[in-house]
């Protein structure tokens, strides 16, 4: 049984979609009920930096290879020689 690379994306990608959807809530809320201009300031920070580490990781991982096994579990499965 070989698991890919690909999975520690996914188990990345769990987290910041669920940044993304309560921001985007948070985002909601604020302009639909109103608030202090310090909330709309800290709303754009928010997606701001959201914006820089998407995009930081997006360059980072550009290289690599997601195919790659990450864990290669065939050779406890089988038998000894």
């Amino acid at each position: 049984m070989i698991i890919p690379l690909y999975v520690l994306a996914l188990v990345f990608l769990v987290p910041v979609a669920g940044v993304g959807i309560m921001g985007a809530l948070k985002s909601k809320q604020l302009f639909a009920y109103g608030g202090a201009f310090s909330a709309f300031l800290a709303t754009a920070v928010f997606w701001g930096g959201f914006a820089l580490i998407l995009l930081t990781t997006w360059s980072m991982l550009a290289g690599v290879d997601w195919t790659t096994p990450l864990l290669d579990l065939s050779v406890f499965l089988s038998p000894p020689v």
